[in-house]
């Protein structure tokens, strides 16, 4: 989990950070636009986009930043049971994934402020979105079929009519998992 920001120039709403967290293993990023990096944004980050969307994890790491290393955050993570790992500040690239999917997130806000300066937030679901439906070397899968266990169903896919869309209705159980993997 770490935070991107500051933004410059804030959105409309005023927001300047992106607060995004990445799945390990799936490298579903999640994420949440705030006005401030207080503890309690982290707090309620992590109580709504993933405790009650997931589940509690296992352990989640972030950098030293103060609102990670906070009383609140100890408190919270000692309450859910999970482990609040941190990074070293002599060696921040050990929370690689993390940095990894924010580099690719940052590359494509920066584009977007060139073209809408304070409009990026209404941009920031369709830059997950194709960082989701993306293949990734790693694992040569998307995050989405890794999470769902299928791939998406892009909005192209419907006006063209694809193979995988027209022959779905007609199959069932594992040839109907194995189509959606195509």
């Amino acid at each position: 989990m770490d935070l991107i920001g500051k933004i410059y120039p804030a959105s409309r709403k005023q927001h300047c950070f992106i607060i995004a967290a990445t799945d390990y293993f799936t490298k579903w990023v999640k994420s949440k636009l705030v006005k401030s990096t207080t503890s309690q944004e982290i707090i309620t980050f992590i109580e709504e986009q993933i405790v009650q969307r997931f589940g509690i994890p296992e352990s989640i790491t972030t950098n030293r930043g103060t609102s990670f290393i906070s009383r609140e955050m100890l408190d919270m993570a000692e309450a859910f049971k999970f482990k609040l790992l941190q990074s070293t500040p002599y060696y921040a690239q050990a929370n690689g994934q993390t940095e990894s999917s924010n580099k690719v997130i940052i590359n494509i806000i920066r584009k977007m402020l060139e073209e809408n300066p304070r409009q990026w937030h209404e941009k920031l679901s369709e830059t997950l979105w194709a960082y989701k439906t993306s293949k990734r070397e790693a694992t040569g899968m998307t995050p989405y079929a890794l999470t769902y266990d299928h791939d998406a169903i892009l909005p192209m896919e419907i006006a063209v009519q694809s193979i995988r869309i027209a022959k779905q209705h007609n199959l069932v159980g594992e040839d109907y998992s194995q189509a959606m993997l195509m």
